[in-house]
């Protein structure tokens, strides 16, 4: 795990964190060469960047922290606010996909 990785840990929001191998996953098959938007998951940026993805925007419900934006700027991506982005398109979007442990409602 690199630098970049150790610091989103470090900042984690409510318990939440993307693994490198989960943004993997969601990343495969898609073109690198489109406009991705993440949303609220800036632990992604490391390996979209590892991946090979230029255009990416990081999206932010408010104006996003220091260190947020010093880890957009270290990769040459965007980060843009909800407000900031109503006009703007893109190709892929990804966001935090929903987590679940086990079969929900099956007891065992």
């Amino acid at each position: 795990m690199d630098k970049a990785h150790w610091m989103a840990l470090n900042h984690m929001r409510d318990g939440m964190f993307i693994a490198p191998e989960l943004t993997q996953e969601l990343i495969r098959g898609i073109r690198k060469k489109g406009k991705v938007s993440v949303a609220h998951s800036f632990e992604m940026l490391p390996t979209l960047h590892a991946k090979g993805f230029k255009d990416v925007t990081l999206i932010v419900e408010e104006r996003p922290k220091k260190y947020i934006i010093n880890l957009c700027d270290k990769y040459g991506y965007k980060v843009k606010t909800f407000e900031e982005i109503e006009n703007m398109k893109f190709n892929v979007v990804l966001t935090n996909p929903p987590y679940q442990s086990g079969n929900v409602g099956e007891e065992r």
